[in-house]
C-alpha cells in the first residue's frame, strides 16, 4: 500500500505547495550565488576563471538549499 494512501487531498496540496516553496527558495539561492560569482567576473574583466568548486557550491545549493561559506 502506499504510504501517501491514507493521507486527505488538502494535506497532499498542502505538502507539494510546501515542496514547491522549498525548491523556489533553493533556486533563488542558486541564482542569487551565480549573479555574485558573475558581478565578481565583471569587476575582475572576466579574468576569473570558472572553478568547479564554483559549479558543486551551485549543485550544493540546489540540493540543499544551504549557502556555502563565503570567506
Amino acid at each position: 500500500m502506499n504510504r501517501y494512501a491514507r493521507i486527505d487531498d488538502k494535506e497532499k496540496l498542502r505538502m507539494a505547495k510546501n515542496l514547491v516553496k522549498s525548491n523556489n527558495k533553493k533556486i533563488k539561492k542558486a541564482l542569487d550565488h551565480i549573479n555574485r560569482f558573475l558581478a565578481e567576473r565583471e569587476e575582475s574583466k572576466n579574468e576569473l576563471p570558472i572553478f568547479l568548486s564554483d559549479i558543486t557550491d551551485i549543485k550544493e545549493i540546489l540540493e540543499t538549499g544551504k549557502l556555502p561559506d563565503y570567506k
